[in-house]
This record gives C-alpha cells, structure tokens and sequence, in this order.
C-alpha cells in the first residue's frame, strides 16, 4: 500500500514539472521596442517678402511714383512713417545759477572770442546759447571751447517731426528687382533704392524711440 501511494507522489510530481515546462514556453515573450527617434521642430515661417520704395516727401512725386509702378504690373500699397529728424547741434551754457551769473559767463564768452551768444530769457534754467551747428564734431568744438574758458556747456539735438511715404510691394523681394528692370518698366527712382519693408519699419520704430 505504502509502494503504491510513493509511486502515485511521483507521478504527480512529473506530470506537475511538465506541466510548468509546457507552461513557461507558451507565455509571451516582451521584446524592447526603440523609441521613434525625436524630430526638431520645424522653424516658424518668415514673413512674405516685401519692397519698400522711398522715403517720398512730396505728394506729387509720390503719386507719380505709384501710377508707374502700377502701370508695370506691380501691384503698390501706400504707408507712412513719421521720423524724428535731427537738424542740428546747439551748445548752452549751463550751471547758472542768477542773472549776475549770467552777466559774468557772458563777459567770459566774449573775452573767449565767442559771440554768438543768446541769452535766454524765458528759459528758467538760466541758460545762455553759444551757437547752432549743423554737424556734431563743430558742436563739441565749440563746447570745448567754452569749458576751456571755465564754463560747464550741454548740447542738445535741434529735432523735428517729417512724414513721409512708402511705397510698399507685397511679394515682391528686393533681389527680384534691378536698376535695368525698372527703366525698361518706366520706373524713375532718382536716388532710391529698394529695400526690404521690415527694415524701414525698424528703423522708423528706433527713430520714434526717445
């Protein structure tokens, strides 16, 4: 009895070992699966080119300028821009501080052969003008001057306000054009150049710019 219980265990044992092996290999094998390799963005798209034409200070020029352009196929769009022109250099006398003051600084400018001299009397801040130059290098010039005679001196940039117009080519790059090109066309641009649209309006963006 015993002789056949101890064979019935080891029956069981091998029908359970093979059971296991047969088991194990029927499973599902995980295989590594490669990561898709990343892709850069791609880079925002540019504006569409564009051709600017100008500055154009008279209306009459600029109207002309248009109906050329227009009677060549180009198809014109009108902007303006207004820009801070710098029309010279003054120099003041400065650190004055009473009409007493101001007498002495004008005898000392004088002595200096300096004599283009304005008082100013509705400035509150006592100054005294010593000369308009158109360039800057004569405007330090004549500060140097007077700081030699003992003065303190500032310049400062005479400025106005012009407006002017653009003629602008949507799709147009400024490559695709040439001086021969546009003569054949019946395009006179004088002395102006076709450039790109965005750097007049930079440029007009840093003038505005105090």
């Amino acid at each position: 009895m015993i002789r056949l219980v101890v064979l019935l265990l080891l029956a069981a044992n091998v029908l359970f070992f093979a059971w296991t092996r047969i088991s194990a290999g029927s499973r599902p094998q995980l295989q590594a699966v490669a990561a898709a390799p990343r892709t850069a963005p791609l880079p925002p798209e540019g504006p569409p080119p564009c051709t600017t034409i100008g500055p154009i200070s008279n209306e009459a020029q600029a109207q002309t300028l248009q109906g050329q352009l227009e009677s060549a196929g180009w198809q014109v769009t009108r902007r303006q821009t207004t820009q801070r022109i710098v029309q010279g250099y003054r120099v003041y006398v400065t650190g004055l501080t009473d009409a007493d003051d101001q007498d002495r600084a004008l005898d000392i400018l004088l002595d200096a052969g300096i004599s283009n001299v304005l008082v100013m009397s509705d400035d509150s801040r006592l100054r005294i003008a010593a000369g308009d130059f158109p360039a800057r290098a004569r405007a330090d010039e004549q500060a140097a001057r007077i700081t030699d005679a003992g003065l303190t001196t500032q310049i400062e940039e005479r400025t106005r306000e012009a407006t002017s117009v653009w003629l602008d080519l949507p799709s147009v790059a400024p490559s695709m054009l040439n001086p021969q090109q546009l003569a054949a066309a019946g395009v006179a641009l004088g002395e102006m150049t076709p450039v790109a649209c965005e750097a007049v309006v930079a440029q007009a963006q840093a003038s505005a710019t105090p």
